[in-house]
C-alpha cells in the first residue's frame, strides 16, 4: 500500500465514521502514479453488511458537473459548439416527443437549464419505472 493509499483509506474511515454511512472514493492520477479505489462503513444506514469498491451510489444532479466540463472540453477543441441543436444528435421522433421546441434547443440551453425541459425523474410515471426494475440499466434514449 503506498502512501497515498494510506492517507485516502484514512480518509474514508473518518468520513464514514463521522457520518455513520458508507462512502466510496475512485482517485485516478496517472501523472502522479496514483490509482486508489476504497469503501469504508455499511451500505446502508443501520445495516450491518460493509461497503465494497462494486457497490454505488446514485450521483443524481452531480453529473451535471461532469457532464458540463466533458463539452466544454469539446468545445475548447473546436468539435462542439454552445450554438449547435440537438438535432444532428437525436432522431427526429425523439425531439419531436421531447419537447415542443426541441429543434431549436443548443447545447448552451442545455448547460444553462434554460431549455425548458421538465424533471422527468419528479413524475410517477418515472418513479414507476425504476420502482418496475430499480437494477436494470436503460439506455439514455429509452429515458428521453
Amino acid at each position: 500500500m503506498t502512501r497515498h493509499d494510506e492517507r485516502f483509506a484514512a480518509l474514508l474511515e473518518t468520513v464514514s465514521a463521522r457520518h455513520d454511512t458508507g462512502v466510496l472514493l475512485g482517485v485516478h492520477a496517472p501523472l502522479q502514479g496514483i490509482r486508489f479505489r476504497g469503501a469504508a462503513g455499511a451500505f446502508g444506514r443501520g445495516s450491518e453488511r460493509p461497503i465494497t469498491i462494486d457497490d454505488g451510489f446514485r450521483i443524481a444532479s452531480m453529473s451535471k458537473v461532469f457532464t458540463a466540463v466533458l463539452v466544454m472540453r469539446l468545445v475548447e477543441r473546436g468539435t462542439l459548439s454552445l450554438g449547435d441543436t440537438l438535432v444532428p444528435y437525436f432522431e427526429p421522433a425523439l425531439l419531436d416527443r421531447l419537447h415542443p421546441d426541441s429543434r431549436r434547443i443548443t447545447l448552451e440551453h442545455l448547460l444553462n437549464h434554460t431549455a425548458g425541459l421538465w424533471d422527468f425523474a419528479q413524475t410517477p410515471a418515472w418513479s414507476q419505472e425504476i420502482r418496475s426494475d430499480p437494477l436494470r440499466f436503460r439506455e439514455p434514449q429509452e429515458i428521453l
